[in-house]
C-alpha cells in the first residue's frame, strides 16, 4: 500500500494543511517545532487508531472541532481511498471519485483498514505501529535496551508468540468449563426428575379451581348488569345537578361583567377627548412638519457625493501602501539573482568530479554486494552447524520417544475397559443423585404443605371473626337512610343561616346615621335613641350562635353517618366471607391428606449421602486411572507419526551436510574484496558528494528564470501604481467645497425643528380617535346586551331548580354504591381464582418442558465427555508449538535485519544476531558486542535494522516511519545513514522526519513544513 495524501484541518499548529506523497523515500523536514510529528501522528489516527494523548490536545487551540483525511493506494484492489476521521465522533471510509461512504462504523472501519493494509484481520493495530511502523521519537531503542524479562514480554507480543501460549491457557479453561458442565447436566438430570414427580397433583388441582372460576363469573356478570343500570340513572341526576351549578355561576359571571364594564366606558370616554385634542394640535404644526422634510430631502443628495469621494481616499492609500510592498520585492529578487550568478560559477568547477563520484559509488555497490553475500554464506555456514546439531538432539529425542511409546501399549489396551467401568458407575450415581434429590424434594414439600396447613388455620380463624364482626355491622348500618337525610336537612339549615348572615352583614356595612339603606331616610320603627345600626347587630348576633349549633349538629351526624358506611360495606361482604370459609376448610382437607402421602414416601426411601460419597470417591478414583490409561493411549497411538518423523529427519540431516560442503567452498573464493572495499571508501571521502552540491545548485538555477519573470512583472506594477496614484490625487480635489454646503442645508433644518417634534408627538394620539370611539360604542352595547342575557338565564335556572329531587338522588347514589361493593368482591374472588389457575398452567407447562429436556439432557452428556478428549489432545500440542515458532522467526528476521545494518552502517564486516533471549548482539572480528554497549548511533541503526526485518517478517506492508533516526549520531554517520536509507529497495515507501537537512540530496523527495498554520 502507498500513502497519497494528508489533509488536516484545525489539527495542533495547523489551520489547515495539505501534502502530497509518492513511492520510495520522502524526506519530511523543518525546525523543531513546526508540525513535522503531528503528520506521522495524523496518519497513525487514521489507520492504525494510535494517539498517546487525548483528542483534545490534538486539536488546534481555539477550534470546536478537527478532522485528518488520509488517502492511500489499497494493497487490495490498488485503486485510492480516503479515510476520513475528526476529534468529534466522524470516522468513515469514502471512495474519492464516487464521493460515497463505504463503511462508518469505527469497528467496521477497523477491519476494512487490516483487510485493504494487507495484515491479518487478529493483528493489533496501535501494536504494530507503536513496534515497528512507526514507533514513537524517544522510543527507538528502548525495548532493545530493556531486561531480558521485559524484552520477552514487549517482542513475544509483537511476534505473535504469546497466542499459542495463550491459547493452550485458554483451552485450560475450556476443559474445566466442559468437566463442570458435565457435572451440572448429571446434577440437572438428577433435579428435572424430583420436579417432573408432582405433575399429577397439579393437573387435580387445576380442575377444581376452573369449577370455581364459571360459577364466579355468572354471580359477576349478573352484578355488573344491575349496577350499570343505577349508575345511568344516577349519571342524569348528576347532569342535572351541574347544569343547575353551571347556570348560577354563568349568572354571577354576568353580574360581574357588567360591574367591570362600567368603569371601561368611562376610561374610553376620556381617552376620546384627548385624542380629539391631539388631532387639533397635529394640523396646526403640519407647515413646519412639511418643511422639516424638505430640509432632510436636500441634504440626502450630498450622501452619493460624500460616499464618492470617502472611496476615492481609501483607493488612494490603498495604492500607495502596493506600491511601498513592489518596492521591498524588487530589492529582494535583485538580491537572489546575483546569487544565482555565483552558484553558476561553482557548478562548473565541481561538474568533472561528478563522474568519478558515480563511477566509484558503483564499484562500492558492487563490492559491498559481493561482501554482504559472503557474509550471510559465512552465516548460513555457522547456521547450517547448529542446524546439523539440533537435528541430532531431535534424532535422539525421537528415539527415545518411540521407545517409551512402545513400552506403554499395555497401559493403553487398559483405557477401555475403565471407560466402560466408568459409564456403569456414572449410571449408578446418577440414579442414586435422582433418588436424593426427590427426596429432598419431598421434604421441601412436606414443610411448604405444613405452613400451607398453619396458614389456612390462621386465615380461617381470622374470617371467622371478619364474619362476627359483619353480622354486628348490619345494625349499624341499618341506620344510614335516615343518617342521610338528617345530614342533607343540617347541611341546607347551615348553608341557610351562612346566607342570611352575609346579607345582614352587607346590610350593616350600609347603615349610616339610622338611615334606612333602601329608602334612604330615618327608620319609623326605630325608638327614641335607637340606632338602625343596633338593631340589626343584635339580628347578626342570633343568626351566628344559631349557625354555631348548626354546625355542631352536621359534624355529629356526619361521624355517625361514616361509622354506618362502614358498617355497610363489613356487611355487604359477610355472604362471600361465608364462600371463602368453605372454600379454606375443604382446601385445609386437601393438604392434610397430601402432607399424609408425603411422609409415607420419605419413609420409604432407602438411599443415603453416605453411600453417595463412597461412591463418587470410587469413580474419583477410576476417573485418575482412566486419565493415566488416556494419556499413555494417546502417546502409544503417536507412534507411528514419529517413525515417521524418525525417517524425514535422516533424509533431511544427509542434504544439510551436502549443502554444507557446497557453502565453505563458495567462501573460500571471496577473500580478497574487503582492500578492494576500502580503498574505493577512501577515494570517495576525499571527493566530499561533488554530485549532491551539484544538485542543490541546479534547484537554485531552475528558479532563475521564474525571478527575472516575476521582477519584469513587478517592474511593470511600479509604473502602473504611479500613474494611478495621480489619476485619484486630481479626481479628489473635485469635492473641497463639499462640507460648507452640507453646513448651510443643516441649519435650515434646525428653524422648523420644533414644529416637527410636536407633529410627530400627537400624530399617534389622533391617529386613535376613530378606533376609540368604535370601542366605546362596542363597549356600550355589549352593556345592553349582557343585562339581557341576565335576565334570560335567571328563568332557565329557576324552571330547572323546580325539576331536581336531592331524596331521589340521594337513594339513587346510596344504591349504586352497595352494587359496587358487591361487584368488587365477587371480582376479587374471580381474580384469585383465575391467577391461581394461570399458576397451575405456568407450573405444568414448566413441568412438561423439564421432562423434555430431561431427555435431551442425557444425549448431551456424551457428547461432553468427547469433547473433553478433543480439547485435552488440542491443548497439549498448542503448549509446544511456541518455542519452535519463535525459533523460526528468529533466525528469519536475524538474516534480514544483518544485511540491514551492513547497509545503514556501511561496513560488510560487522554482523548484527537477535538471539533467542531478543538480545541484539554485534559481531565484528570475531568480537561480540551486547546492544547495551554500542555507541547511541550503532543502538539507532541496530535497532532500525531489526524493526525493518520485523515488519518485512510480520506482515505484506512495506511501509515505515522513522521519527529523528539521526538521534545521538554524529555529522558523517548522519549523511552515511541518510545514504543507507535512501538504498533501501525492498520497502515500497519509507519517511524520515529530521529537522537537519541530512537527508536531502538521498531521498527521493523533500516535504519541507514552514511551521505555519496552513501546512507546506
Amino acid at each position: 500500500m502507498l500513502i497519497a495524501r494528508v489533509e488536516l484541518e484545525n489539527i495542533k499548529s495547523y489551520e489547515s494543511g495539505s501534502f502530497e506523497f509518492g513511492a520510495g523515500v520522502t524526506a519530511i523536514s523543518g525546525p523543531n517545532g513546526s508540525g513535522k510529528t503531528t503528520i506521522l501522528e495524523a496518519i497513525a489516527w487514521a489507520l492504525f487508531d494510535q494517539l498517546p494523548y487525548k483528542k483534545e490536545d490534538f486539536l488546534r487551540r481555539g477550534a470546536r472541532k478537527g478532522s485528518v483525511r488520509v488517502t492511500f493506494a489499497s494493497a487490495l484492489d490498488g485503486r485510492h481511498y480516503t479515510v476520513y476521521r475528526d476529534t468529534a465522533s466522524g470516522y468513515h471510509v469514502y471512495d474519492p471519485i464516487t464521493k460515497l461512504k463505504l463503511v462508518e462504523q469505527k469497528s467496521q472501519v477497523g477491519s476494512w483498514i487490516k483487510e485493504h493494509l494487507g495484515v491479518e484481520p487478529t493483528t493489533d493495530l496501535k501494536s504494530l505501529f507503536t513496534s515497528t511502523i512507526g514507533v514513537p521519537q524517544g522510543t527507538f531503542t528502548v525495548d532493545f535496551a530493556d531486561q531480558p524479562a521485559k524484552r520477552k514480554i514487549s517482542f513475544d507480543k509483537v511476534l505473535r508468540v504469546d497466542e499459542y501460549q495463550r491459547s493452550s491457557e485458554e483451552l485450560r479453561a475450556l476443559v474445566r468449563l466442559i468437566e463442570s458442565k458435565e457435572a451440572n447436566l448429571r446434577e440437572e438430570i438428577a433435579r428435572l426428575e424430583g420436579e417432573v414427580a408432582a405433575l399429577d397433583g397439579l393437573l387435580g388441582e387445576k380442575s377444581r379451581y376452573e369449577t370455581e372460576l364459571l360459577r364466579l363469573k355468572r354471580d359477576l356478570a349478573e352484578a355488573e348488569r344491575e349496577r350499570d343500570r343505577s349508575r345511568h340513572e344516577l349519571e342524569g341526576l348528576d347532569a342535572l345537578q351541574r347544569s343547575i351549578e353551571r347556570m348560577a355561576g354563568e349568572s354571577q359571571a354576568l353580574v360581574s361583567r357588567i360591574e367591570d364594564i362600567d368603569p371601561r366606558r368611562a376610561v374610553l370616554t376620556e381617552e376620546v377627548q384627548r385624542a380629539r385634542e391631539a388631532k387639533v394640535a397635529v394640523e396646526s404644526a403640519a407647515a413646519g412638519y412639511e418643511s422639516y422634510n424638505d430640509s432632510n430631502t436636500h441634504l440626502s443628495k450630498f450622501e452619493p457625493q460624500v460616499a464618492i469621494r470617502d472611496e476615492i481616499s481609501k483607493e488612494l492609500s490603498e495604492k500607495e501602501r502596493e506600491a511601498f510592498r513592489v518596492e521591498e520585492r524588487l530589492r529582494t529578487l535583485r538580491e537572489k539573482l546575483k546569487q544565482i550568478e555565483m552558484d553558476r560559477a561553482e557548478m562548473e568547477r565541481l561538474s568533472p568530479m561528478v563522474a568519478e563520484q558515480e563511477k566509484l559509488e558503483a564499484r562500492r555497490g558492487e563490492l559491498q554486494k559481493a561482501l554482504g553475500e559472503m557474509s550471510v554464506l559465512r552465516e548460513r555456514v555457522e547456521s547450517g552447524e547448529r542446524d546439523l546439531e539440533s537435528l541430532r538432539r531431535e534424532y535422539s529425542d525421537l528415539s527415545k520417544q518411540i521407545a517409551e511409546a512402545e513400552a506403554l501399549e499395555g497401559e493403553a489396551q487398559r483405557a477401555r475397559h475403565l471407560e466402560e467401568e466408568r459409564k456403569a458407575l456414572e449410571l449408578e450415581l446418577r440414579e442414586m443423585r435422582v433418588a436424593l434429590e426427590r427426596l429432598a424434594g419431598r421434604r421441601k414439600e412436606l414443610t411448604r404443605t405444613r405452613e400451607t396447613i398453619a396458614r389456612i388455620n390462621g386465615e380461617t380463624s381470622t374470617l371467622e371473626k371478619e364474619m362476627a364482626a359483619g353480622l354486628a355491622a348490619e345494625q349499624i348500618a341499618a341506620t344510614l337512610p335516615q343518617l342521610e337525610i338528617e345530614n342533607e336537612t343540617a347541611m341546607s339549615e347551615v348553608a341557610d343561616l351562612k346566607a342570611r348572615i352575609a346579607r345582614e352583614e352587607q346590610v350593616l356595612s350600609q347603615v349610616k346615621d339610622g338611615l334606612c339603606p333602601l329608602l334612604s331616610q330615618r327608620c319609623l320603627n326605630m325608638k327614641e335613641g335607637e340606632g338602625l345600626d343596633q338593631y340589626f347587630k343584635a339580628q347578626l348576633g342570633n343568626e351566628q350562635e344559631r349557625l354555631a349549633l348548626a354546625e355542631s349538629n352536621r359534624k355529629m351526624i356526619q361521624r355517625k353517618l361514616a361509622d354506618a358506611r362502614k358498617a355497610l360495606k363489613a356487611s355487604s361482604a359477610v355472604s362471600a366471607q361465608c364462600v371463602q370459609l368453605a372454600r379454606y376448610k375443604e382446601d385445609l382437607e386437601i393438604k392434610r391428606k397430601e402432607a399424609a402421602q408425603l411422609e409415607r414416601e420419605i419413609e420409604s426411601t432407602k438411599v443415603d449421602d453416605e453411600q453417595l460419597r463412597l461412591q463418587t470417591d470410587r469413580l474419583g478414583r477410576i476417573e485418575h486411572d482412566l486419565r493415566e490409561a488416556q494419556a499413555a493411549r494417546s502417546k502409544y497411538e503417536s507412534l507411528k507419526v514419529l517413525r515417521k518423523n524418525l525417517e524425514r529427519l535422516k533424509s533431511e540431516g544427509t542434504e544439510k551436510r551436502n549443502a554444507q560442503e557446497e557453502l565453505k567452498n563458495r567462501l573460500e573464493s571471496m577473500s580478497t574484496l574487503s582492500d578492494d572495499l576500502t580503498e574505493v571508501e577512501k577515494r570517495l571521502i576525499e571527493l566530499d558528494d561533488p554530485r549532491g552540491r551539484v544538485r542543490t545548485f541546479k534547484a537554485s538555477l531552475e528558479k532563475r528564470e521564474e525571478i527575472e519573470k516575476s521582477l519584469n512583472e513587478l517592474e511593470k506594477r511600479e509604473r502602473e501604481l504611479s500613474a494611478a496614484t495621480q489619476a485619484l490625487s486630481g479626481r479628489l480635489e473635485k469635492y473641497a467645497e463639499l462640507d460648507q454646503e452640507i453646513a448651510r442645508a443643516r441649519e435650515r433644518r434646525a428653524a422648523s425643528e420644533k414644529d416637527y417634534r410636536v407633529y410627530i408627538e400627537n400624530q399617534p394620539v389622533a391617529a386613535m380617535l376613530e378606533s376609540r370611539e368604535t370601542e366605546l360604542n362596542t363597549v356600550e352595547k355589549q352593556l345592553e346586551e349582557d343585562r339581557e342575557e341576565l335576565e334570560r338565564l335567571e328563568k332557565v335556572l329557576r324552571d330547572a331548580r323546580s325539576d331536581y329531587d336531592e331524596e331521589k338522588h340521594a337513594e339513587v347514589k346510596k344504591r349504586l354504591e352497595e352494587l359496587r361493593n358487591l361487584t368488587a368482591s365477587l371480582g376479587a374472588e374471580s381474580q384469585s381464582a383465575r391467577v391461581r389457575v394461570e399458576e397451575l398452567n405456568a407450573e405444568i407447562e414448566k413441568l412438561m418442558i423439564a421432562r423434555d429436556r430431561m431427555t435431551e439432557l442425557a444425549g448431551n452428556m456424551e457428547h461432553s465427555k468427547q469433547l473433553l478428549s478433543l480439547s485435552e489432545f488440542i491443548r497439549e500440542l498448542l503448549k509446544k508449538a511456541g518455542p519452535f515458532i519463535t525459533e523460526a522467526h528468529l533466525q528469519s528476521i536475524s538474516i534480514e535485519a544483518n544485511q540491514l545494518y551492513r547497509d545503514i552502517t556501511g561496513n560488510p564486516m560487522v554482523s548484527l544476531r537477535w538471539d533467542m533471549g531478543y538480545e541484539v548482539v554485534q559481531e565484528e572480528e570475531g568480537h561480540e558486542r551486547p546492544f547495551a554497549s554500542l555507541s547511541g548511533g550503532e543502538q539507532m541503526a541496530a535497532a532500525l535494522s531489526v524493526r525493518l526485518a520485523l515488519l518485512k517478517e510480520l506482515s505484506d506492508m512495506r511501509l515505515a516511519f522513522f521519527d529523528e533516526p539521526t538521534t545521538n549520531m554524529d555529522e558523517e554517520r548522519r549523511r552515511n545513514l541518510a545514504q543507507q536509507i535512501g538504498r533501501i529497495k525492498d520497502f515500497d515507501q519509507l519517511f524520515v522526519i529530521s529537522h537537519d537537512d541530512a537527508f536531502e540530496g538521498f531521498t527521493d523527495r523533500v516535504v519541507s513544513v514552514r511551521g505555519s498554520s496552513d501546512g507546506a
